[in-house]
């Protein structure tokens, strides 16, 4: 029959508080784990006491406001299962109009979403973690072009990256990150991230120009991602500067200590007291 190959539940039921089923397709059971002789003429349990408490009101809301301008009524919400979990369904429905009873009877289908939505809630918590990460992040993030003739192009970049560099956001995305380099390693930009897409993670150091011309050592740690099926360069930058400058100021304290050391006219003798 035509009931029979509806992916999903068919229904008709009374315009009152309960949603009263008149008829209810068997795949109400599938859904919410009923069957569907307990909704009819509310036997056991009514169709409203499955709804979610945090949804009935609004779904009762859309119902009444679509009957009231007569036209057809679409919404999402959820159903408490007989297992205790949760639910989710689209009904479509409209006043059913039939032997002069009209406006006496709801027609409509409910569609069991519920994958659906588990999977929208997955990319939303996904993409939320990604902001957090990708955003929050105080090193600079990358991510480059791979393809032949784009080489370096950068397709997204964080914050981070275009404060560190004194560009805007949206002028440091679009730019090759050879722009970005001193001439020195701009010409072994494009090498070096063919070698890490080909052979993972590297970690190395070099220079980058920022928009007002000054020069800042980097260290880099660069490899490759997949992202819907493409392979991207990716490059988490870190700022040395204050490291190089406390490491210069060892070195020069170090010298200084060994050239005098070595010009002393006198012997010098290092030992270690005893414990005695």
């Amino acid at each position: 029959s035509l009931v029979n190959n509806v992916p999903g539940v068919v229904y008709r039921c009374l315009v009152d508080d309960h949603w009263t089923m008149i008829y209810l397709s068997d795949e109400v059971e599938d859904i919410t784990g009923y069957p569907a002789d307990d909704f009819i003429g509310n036997r056991v349990r009514t169709y409203a006491s499955i709804i979610h408490p945090d949804d009935r009101e609004m779904v009762g809301r859309e119902v009444a406001l679509a009957l009231g301008e007569d036209r057809p009524f679409s919404l999402e919400y959820r159903l408490l299962r007989a297992d205790g979990k949760v639910a989710w369904v689209f009904e479509r429905g409209s006043r059913a109009q039939n032997g002069g009873q009209e406006g006496r009877w709801l027609d409509g289908v409910v569609l069991d979403i519920t994958s659906a939505k588990q999977d929208q809630q997955a990319r939303a918590q996904s993409d939320a973690l990604y902001t957090v990460l990708f955003q929050g992040i105080p090193d600079a993030i990358f991510l480059l072009d791979t393809r032949s003739g784009r080489e370096g192009d950068i397709i997204q970049a964080n914050q981070a990256a275009a404060r560190m560099h004194g560009y805007r956001l949206e002028e440091i995305v679009g730019m090759n990150v050879r722009q970005l380099c001193t001439e020195a390693h701009a010409e072994k930009a494009p090498e070096r991230l063919r070698d890490m897409v080909r052979g993972g993670w590297a970690v190395f150091e070099l220079e980058h120009r920022r928009k007002d011309g000054s020069v800042f050592p980097l260290e880099v740690r660069g490899g490759a991602v997949t992202l819907d099926g493409e392979t991207l360069g990716i490059a988490i930058e870190r700022d040395i500067s204050e490291r190089m400058e406390a490491e210069k100021a060892l070195r020069d304290s170090e010298d200084r200590f060994r050239e005098l050391f070595n010009n002393m006219s006198s012997g010098v003798a290092v030992y270690t007291p005893s414990p005695d």
